[in-house]
């Protein structure tokens, strides 16, 4: 799901960053009124997306966001999170997100969208299902718009190309990214999907330098 909220003014922050997003509610379970959300906008949007998955049997907070109607406000503090773009426009770019993991790399190319700036990159995003994509259309339009090579990676069901199945491999990006080597890496999702991956690209020969990791805590 995506919640949209109207941008307060004087609100800036950089691609890539979070908030601590606090939703008031009643009969709160033990995990609290707060979580930590990457900001799935762009900057320079009027609005501030946030995304998340829901799950059967989840959180008094995810209730919350889903009973929320136009004109609610939620508390959002806290900006933080430096899994931010390199200044130098001209370096290669490697994504692998997991599930949810997504947002920073909506925010990450829509910027580049918005502002011009064109990193040649590569996006692999990998899901269980192809339910569980979020944003497949955007990242599919920004193929035309951009440097971008988009992969879809789908664990657990058949899937035809221009998908690919199982989990990305060190034959899967010397097949579609043969100069993987050269990029730098950012990879967000669950803890052990991330560190899964940051191992790969270093036994590939990917410098530890070149490999940005970002976690999200994973709370429903």
């Amino acid at each position: 799901f995506e919640y949209v909220f109207a941008k307060p003014k004087g609100f800036t922050f950089t691609a890539g960053q979070y908030l601590e997003w606090m939703v008031p509610h009643k009969s709160k379970d033990n995990r609290g009124p707060r979580r930590y959300f990457t900001i799935a906008s762009a900057p320079s949007e009027p609005v501030v997306r946030l995304a998340c998955k829901h799950v059967a049997k989840g959180s008094s907070y995810k209730q919350a966001l889903t009973n929320l109607k136009p004109g609610d406000e939620v508390i959002a503090s806290q900006l933080a999170g430096d899994f931010t773009l390199p200044k130098d426009t001209s370096k290669k770019l490697g994504f692998i997100a997991g599930g949810i993991g997504i947002t920073p790399f909506r925010s990450h190319i829509a910027h580049m969208l918005e502002t011009k700036e064109r990193y040649d990159t590569a996006l692999y995003y990998c899901c269980k299902t192809t339910t569980e994509l979020a944003y497949a259309d955007f990242f599919t339009g920004m193929t035309t718009k951009l440097p971008l090579q988009y992969t879809e990676v789908i664990a657990k069901e058949p899937v035809v190309e221009p998908r690919e199945a199982g989990f990305v491999t060190a034959d899967m990006l010397a097949r579609l990214t043969p100069d993987y080597l050269e990029r730098h890496w950012f990879i967000s999702g669950p803890p052990p999907m991330v560190n899964a991956y940051k191992t790969l690209l270093q036994k590939a020969g990917v410098p530890k330098r070149q490999i940005k990791t970002d976690f999200f805590p994973g709370l429903a």
